[in-house]
């Protein structure tokens, strides 16, 4: 006898799922650790999959070309499907868990929208199975400078879409946005690991950020990393929230819209709330916390979020800022954490007394000496 998939669940608005289209274009968007992120063209565009002549953003295309009945519910959208690993659920879990753990947390105005769409009648998941093992090769083959399409990043090769049932439509900022700046970043820990050590002098994301780094610098790589420290992010000095939005829209210090990021960080309760959220979800740390309880499985999940952030062009519009990448920590990562953040610990990369030859001397944490002296 055959399985049959549970219905699925009823979505925000209480409608019936969308079906994706056999015939929908898109074109590969981005990918992170556990999902790949594709744009789908409700407009006339190129064959699925053709990226080299499609517009970067939708307010690119043509004003007058009319979005056909049955693409108008993904007008706006992007499609993110989840990759084929045993520390990702399928998009109707991830789903069900954002309506009952995450949502709740925060008002709606600040959560990136997202909803459930049936993908099996489509087949898309082989067509895109198919695109991204051709990018592979052609990375392989012929580079990041010969290459016609958009790299799969290094690190993420090898790894395909699971064959899921559902998967999430979720709003495109930059569709939402129109003439907007849209900027991205994460937040991460905006206040200590409640694991770390008492004479810590960096945060949990200061203290990652130099292992990296030291490990870059080993390899012979250039340092990537962006300096700014979480903690600053709910400051309530002007000029600490002014130096934060510098160092992560990488703005000169006179910059308009760095100005206008730190008006947000110091009107807006998002990060203040954020920070709320995280702290009383895990008082415990890694060491000791249960990995079934999703209470802890929701901080992590917090603690590695993104924000999106239109940013408009008139310095006294206000900036509308939205949080993704919600999908709920799956609790076989909790070997992982207790190793990382036991080696934090064992390396003195929160006390700052790592080997002479790792020192990140241009990691200043809000925790440093110099930065509690007032320096």
């Amino acid at each position: 006898m055959l399985a049959v998939d549970p219905p699925p669940i009823e979505d925000i608005s209480g409608t019936h799922l969308p079906v994706l289209p056999e015939d929908m274009p898109w074109t590969y968007l981005d990918e992170g650790a556990a999902n790949v992120v594709y744009r789908i063209h409700t407009r006339p565009v190129t064959r699925p999959g053709d990226a080299s002549k499609v517009a970067s953003r939708p307010a690119d295309r043509a004003l007058d070309q009319v979005v056909p009945l049955h693409l108008r519910p993904f007008e706006g959208k992007l499609l993110r499907l989840r990759k084929n690993l045993p520390t990702t659920i399928p998009a109707d879990v991830s789903h069900r868990q954002w309506l009952q753990l995450i949502a709740p947390m925060f008002p709606p105005e600040h959560l990136v929208h997202q909803q459930l769409v049936h993908l099996k009648p489509s087949g898309i998941v082989k067509q895109m199975n198919e695109d991204l093992k051709r990018r592979d090769q052609a990375s392989a083959i012929n580079g990041p400078l010969k290459s016609k399409q958009p790299l799969r990043p290094a690190k993420r090769r090898g790894v395909y879409l699971a064959d899921d049932n559902y998967g999430l439509l979720v709003s495109d900022m930059t569709s939402e946005c129109r003439k907007q700046v849209v900027r991205e970043f994460k937040p991460k820990w905006l206040l200590q690991s409640p694991s770390a050590p008492r004479d810590s002098v960096r945060c949990r994301t200061c203290a990652t950020t130099a292992q990296r780094d030291a490990a870059r610098q080993r390899a012979g790589e250039p340092v990537k990393s962006s300096p700014f420290c979480p903690l600053d992010l709910t400051s309530r000095d002007p000029a600490v929230l002014v130096r934060v939005a510098v160092q992560i829209l990488e703005a000169g210090p006179n910059s308009q819209t760095a100005k206008q990021f730190a008006k947000w960080l110091q009107e807006c309760n998002l990060m203040h709330h954020l920070r709320h959220m995280q702290e009383s979800m895990d008082r415990k740390g890694v060491f000791e916390a249960d990995p079934k309880d999703k209470n802890f499985l929701v901080a992590m999940t917090l603690r590695d979020c993104s924000i999106f952030m239109c940013v408009p062009d008139d310095e006294n519009a206000s900036i509308e800022a939205r949080m993704g990448d919600l999908d709920l920590k799956s609790p076989d990562k909790i070997k992982y954490w207790r190793e990382t953040e036991q080696a934090l610990i064992d390396g003195g990369w929160y006390t700052g007394t790592e080997v002479a030859q790792d020192r990140q001397p241009n990691i200043v944490c809000a925790l440093s000496p110099t930065r509690r002296a007032g320096v």
